[in-house]
């Protein structure tokens, strides 16, 4: 078995605690799975482990909160994402032999860029300290960053803050624009994992990985469901708040843990 069953049981209960959040919030739930990766058995199972649990977790939140997305700001956000995933997976290519390298540097630009945009966020209501979001560039910005590095509803979250939407209509527009980028990553994730375990050359790890996959797609669907009632059942003053502490620790997540420590200072 390639996955012990100590390990498979923490991951299941981490992707519906972290589904959890992400409903309550519309974003980080992901991100914090992402850091149990690491000690998997083996690196090419981040990714799709990873896309699949955020996939069906952002497809259980679009289900509960379709009614209350803004179409106009995924619209927006979309038309600024698609022409710029092109110039990403180009770079992406030309990287990938170095990426490892790279990649931190990367991370603690995000870090900073998350932390700014969440503080300039909660200036929204302060005369002349805020702009209207301006979608377009979001996407065009934040698609590169999904694809290079997972990161797309960090990047993404802060600018609602800017925004007069509603909690739900945050959580739902936010969710829309993640789960439209993540049905692009399909193809490349069937692959990758399609590969992985033509490689094993074991079925039953295999199949022992599978199992576990499933498990976390039904976990992250129960704990999607508990955050929608959390989110439900909160009033506006405290999802601001709770919104804006998730970002602060996400951006110092990225920034400290993907970024600085794996730089060379610490290695």
């Amino acid at each position: 078995m390639l996955i012990s069953w100590e390990l498979a049981g923490a991951l299941v209960l981490l992707s519906a605690s972290t589904s959890a959040i992400a409903a309550t919030t519309g974003v980080g739930g992901v991100l914090l799975l992402s850091a149990l990766y690491t000690v998997l058995p083996d690196p090419r199972l981040v990714l799709p482990m990873h896309a699949c649990v955020s996939l069906v977790s952002n497809a259980t939140r679009l289900v509960a909160y379709w009614r209350k997305i803004d179409v106009i700001v995924w619209l927006k956000y979309m038309s600024g994402a698609l022409p710029s995933i092109a110039l990403s997976t180009f770079i992406l290519y030309h990287l990938f032999s170095d990426y490892d390298n790279v990649s931190p540097y990367f991370m603690m630009v995000i870090g900073v860029v998350i932390f700014w945009s969440t503080y300039s966020g909660n200036r929204k209501n302060v005369p002349g300290m805020s702009r209207p979001v301006n979608f377009y560039l979001v996407g065009a910005f934040s698609a590169p960053v999904s694809m290079l590095f997972g990161a797309n509803g960090a990047v993404l979250a802060p600018y609602f803050l800017k925004t007069n939407l509603t909690r739900q209509k945050i959580v739902a527009t936010s969710t829309a624009c993640q789960f439209s980028l993540h049905l692009i990553k399909i193809p490349a994730v069937i692959a990758i994992l399609y590969g992985f375990l033509s490689d094993t050359g074991s079925k039953a790890g295999s199949e022992s990985i599978q199992w576990v996959v499933s498990a976390m797609v039904l976990a992250s669907i129960i704990g999607t469901l508990l955050g929608g009632k959390l989110l439900d059942n909160m009033n506006e003053r405290k999802f601001h708040m709770i919104y804006t502490i998730a970002m602060y620790f996400i951006s110092a997540k990225i920034f400290f843990i993907d970024g600085l420590l794996k730089t060379n200072l610490f290695h």
